[in-house]
């Protein structure tokens, strides 16, 4: 006879618990023995492992099928026989709806038959398997619109029925003796089955079920003095039935009813009446995240902490699960200290749980690298980062995905410091480890691929970069069709894509339909809206669409404070943005304006040393260079290189921006020598990252172009001027915009030589340029017809006295 084990952990487990555990195993066996399966329970000293299919039920499972294991942890004994006997169902491939096939400890089902889902079996309609169908229909091939409907609203069904079935299982073990001596239960039983009478479509079986669930209220609240805590259990019903149908408002004046009687002194010491009252803080954090009330969201997840330390001890792994809840809020609203404090108190609770070389363990390095990767402190965040690493030999297989997700972050971190080499390095890792434990054709490998897209992209490598933009597309299109984040985010990388080599068309193409998928997806209020608004407003200032452009950034504005909050990091990044715009209208003062905003966010946010302030450094500086104040330009280029140098140290692209932007101040104020060794410093950095073919190197070859022409060693002018064609039009194609300023800086040099045939071909040359780039009337394309018709003036013998120009 095979033996299946029931793994629980020891330390979660009362003596009363264990009387409850045997009868369940019991009943397990007069099941299972027929069958010739022998259910045994072992008490292990360490929590079970969570499973990501698994980790939004009550009762995270994790099923070995192979070993015949089942490793449980729970905080109800009732959801735990639930879940135990789903489990040994799921090992056994018994008592299964006939279309879930089990093969290789993967739940898979057919396409076709997801419209039986809401028929089955209350047992098959278990959340734990509801988790699994809902992802399963939502990553099977793309069709047809009217198809993609029909299932978003199965999908519907299915997450509705997580609330109703777990319930209805609860309410009927905990009430079935007293059905026929209580109206108010008997009214709660109707108000359940109501939902669940497959004759009625959904939306008229929870109108039934509410109408039902108001008349036991009332009923319960006449007969609370006979049946003392029935009105409690048939408020939480019937506020987890309002949720469900996104009553948002009647639901949480439900739970407020709830909570106040809960408090009486006659129930408040009852250990399971103290357990409805976290579950009704829980309901109720769930409707303030709805509302974008996080604060209140955060209150109250606090109070389920509490009481669960009360009942269970501070060790208890309920309370490490509330501080990381916590933590998501925190990262949310951009308080990443605070995120970073909580999760050093989650990682001593787990060290003491799990033990210090677990999986939980590895999970919370990664994510306090994450905060600091978000705080900009990177040296912190890589720290964190490879602690996690350091555990990967103790992480079993299955939970392989836990590197797998480290190699992506470290690659990130990587990206953001400039070393392009080493990004690419974690994420050919991850992407590595990704084959091992996923299809080819599985969103996580789109992930991976979409990384690298980046990667080749910062890299200048751009036939690499949309190459692989394209395999993660790819694949996301084949699970999930055009209804996805991540296809949208896909689409956002792909426009990045374009905008990079100057194809705008298809730069703004790509950007709305990214912003399409997030729209049909998401309702009109979340920060990826936000953001694509943003990257929206850059692609039309490109292209000289100016109104468009400022209709767009101040979308994105508004969308983030309302979402955010005045003083989000997230807020600044857009402040920077409209400051940016306002500075190429040559609006100076107003542009200044909005840096300063920016620049106090990012202070307050994340105090004097961080990256982002070093760009607001930048961008002031920039503004005061364009209105000639060249010393106030220099002392913000300054504490713009001060900031990065410390932060990056000297071999990153933002440390040449800096060197870059000094050049110019020095060019302006006709230091040329100092000019030409802050263009050197920059090169050499730039060169030391990228090597000799990048669109970086040729932009400090122009810089030093500039300086020769300037100085009049024209000679050296037209050999960088040369170079920097050379390799632009070998990166970036023979259209690119910044191959026409190139170009038109070559042609000054010819035309002050008086090569005026040669100066005419150049500046030809940048105008047809500027023409397909931006049409006839950018500001750009006209100061190339400027340069054009005086040069053909010259030749022709008359006097001209216009200005040169890029």
């Amino acid at each position: 006879m095979q033996t299946v084990k029931i793994i629980i952990s020891e330390n979660q487990v009362t003596p009363e618990q264990r009387v409850a555990i045997d009868e369940y195993i019991a009943k397990a066996n007069g099941v299972f023995r027929p069958k010739g399966f022998l259910v045994e329970t072992q008490f292990s000293h360490r929590n079970a492992p969570l499973d990501c299919r698994c980790e939004r039920t009550a009762t995270p499972i994790y099923i070995d099928k192979e070993n015949s294991s089942v490793y449980c942890q729970f905080t109800d004994i009732d959801n735990f026989g639930l879940q135990m006997i789903l489990a040994l169902g799921v090992i056994l491939d018994y008592n299964l709806p006939d279309f879930i096939d089990i093969k290789e400890n993967k739940l898979t089902i057919e396409q076709e038959d997801f419209v039986n889902f809401a028929n089955v079996p209350l047992f098959a309609q278990h959340p734990c398997i509801a988790e699994l169908a809902g992802h399963a229909l939502l990553n099977s091939p793309a069709c047809s619109e009217d198809e993609l409907k029909r299932r978003s609203e199965i999908v519907q069904n299915i997450k509705r029925y997580h609330f109703m079935i777990y319930n209805w299982l609860n309410f009927k073990f905990n009430f079935n003796c007293m059905k026929e001596v209580s109206m108010s239960v008997s009214k709660a039983f109707e108000a359940y089955e109501a939902a669940f009478d497959t004759r009625y479509p959904i939306a008229e079986r929870m109108q039934n079920a509410i109408t039902l669930f108001r008349d036991a209220v009332e009923l319960s609240g006449r007969e609370k003095e006979k049946f003392d805590g029935i009105e409690l259990d048939i408020l939480k019903a019937f506020s987890e039935i309002l949720v469900v149908f996104e009553k948002y408002d009647e639901a949480m004046d439900g739970l407020d009813k709830y909570h106040a009687i809960a408090q009486c002194a006659d129930l408040v010491n009852n250990i399971k009446r103290r357990h409805q009252i976290i579950v009704c803080f829980n309901y109720k954090s769930v409707l303030y995240f709805e509302r974008q009330m996080f604060d209140k969201a955060i209150e109250t997840y606090t109070k389920s902490a509490q009481l669960t330390a009360e009942l269970f001890g501070d060790n208890h792994v309920d309370v490490v699960g509330y501080w990381n809840l916590i933590v998501s809020f925190y990262e949310t609203q951009g308080k990443y200290d605070k995120a970073i404090k909580l999760l050093k108190k989650v990682l001593s609770r787990q060290k003491k749980i799990f033990g210090a070389k677990s999986d939980a363990v590895a999970t919370t390095y990664n994510n306090l690298g994450c905060n600091y990767h978000y705080k900009g402190e990177f040296e912190e965040a890589e720290k964190y980062y490879n602690m996690s690493l350091g555990l990967q030999k103790y992480i079993p297989k299955r939970l392989e995905f836990i590197t797998y997700v480290n190699y992506n972050n470290l690659g990130s971190l990587h990206e953001n410091t400039g070393n392009y080499d080493l990004a690419l390095e974690c994420h050919k890792k991850a992407l590595e480890i990704g084959r091992r434990i996923y299809a080819e054709d599985n969103m996580d490998l789109s992930l991976c691929y979409n990384n690298l897209g980046t990667d080749y992209l910062k890299l200048g490598k751009f036939k690499k970069s949309i190459e692989h933009y394209n395999k993660a597309l790819r694949i996301r299109l084949g699970s999930q069709g055009e209804k996805s984040e991540a296809t949208a985010n896909i689409y956002s990388n792909i426009s990045s894509y374009y905008d990079a080599v100057a194809k705008y068309p298809m730069a703004l193409k790509y950007m709305l339909k990214a912003l399409d998928i997030q729209k049909r997806i998401y309702d009109s209020e979340n920060p990826d809206i936000a953001l694509t608004y943003n990257k929206l407003a850059a692609i039309y200032n490109s292209i000289g669409e100016f109104e468009k452009s400022l209709e767009y950034y101040k979308k994105a504005l508004d969308l983030r404070i309302r979402l955010l909050g005045e003083n989000h990091p997230d807020v600044s990044v857009t402040l920077n943005d409209i400051g940016y715009y306002y500075n190429s209208m040559e609006e100076y003062e107003t542009a200044l304006r909005f840096y300063m905003k920016a620049l106090k966010i990012q202070i307050d946010s994340f105090g004097e040393t961080n990256p982002l302030v070093a760009i607001s450094y930048n961008n002031i500086g920039n503004v005061y260079c364009d209105l000639d104040d060249f010393e106030k330009g220099a002392e913000y280029h300054k504490k713009a290189l001060k900031i990065r140098t410390e932060t990056f140290g000297r071999n990153h692209p933002d440390v040449a921006n800096s060197y870059g932007n000094l050049g110019v101040v020095a060019q302006n104020l006709d230091e040329f020598e100092e000019a030409m060794e802050y263009y050197y410093s920059a090169l050499e950095i730039n060169r030391a990252i990228f090597g000799d073919r990048h669109t970086s190197v040729a932009y400090n070859f122009m810089q030093i172009a500039t300086v020769c022409s300037d100085i009049g060693d024209f000679e050296r002018a037209v050999v960088y001027y040369t170079l920097v064609i050379d390799i632009l039009s070998e990166l970036l194609g023979e259209s690119h915009p910044d191959l026409a300023m190139a170009y038109n800086g070559l042609g000054i040099v010819h035309e002050v030589t008086q090569e005026y045939g040669k100066a005419l071909e150049c500046y030809f040359k940048a105008l047809d340029i500027r023409k397909k780039s931006f049409g006839d009337s950018h500001p750009s394309t006209l100061a190339s017809y400027e340069c054009y018709t005086r040069v053909m003036m010259l030749i022709r013998g008359e006097s001209g006295s216009g200005s040169y120009g890029n």
